[in-house]
């Protein structure tokens, strides 16, 4: 009796359409397999993290946020003028349970002094 092994196949990733709240991306076989593309799309859970001190960094946020799960993306928002933080930043989790958890366990915790604002963002009209 014989078994079927697959063949090792090198696979493209392109992200297609990406915006905060989700990304088109699609998978293309090398071109020796170029006889299908699977189109496939993520959403990711954006969230508002606000009332943080002038002194946290992103690298500090996305550490404290990275204990409930994985997160994709941390973006603290800057004023172009001054170069400091505006007191906000916006969080991207692909774990909608994960990021959930975020939510009601942050919401009201104390960061650096200061009570945070913890919630789904809302989308951009």
């Amino acid at each position: 009796m014989r078994t079927f092994v697959p063949e090792k196949k090198m696979y493209f990733f392109v992200c297609l359409f990406s915006s905060p709240i989700f990304r088109f991306e699609f998978v293309i076989p090398s071109l020796l397999y170029f006889s299908f593309i699977t189109i496939n799309y993520i959403i990711f859970m954006n969230i508002y993290v606000g009332n943080l001190s002038y002194n946290v960094r992103e690298n500090d946020l996305q550490e404290a946020i990275a204990e409930y799960g994985q997160v994709d993306s941390c973006k603290l928002i800057i004023d172009r003028e001054t170069r400091r933080s505006k007191g906000f930043a916006f969080v991207e989790m692909s774990d909608d349970e994960a990021a959930k958890k975020v939510i009601a366990e942050l919401n009201g915790a104390e960061f650096d002094g200061r009570p945070m604002v913890v919630k789904e963002a809302l989308p951009k009209n």
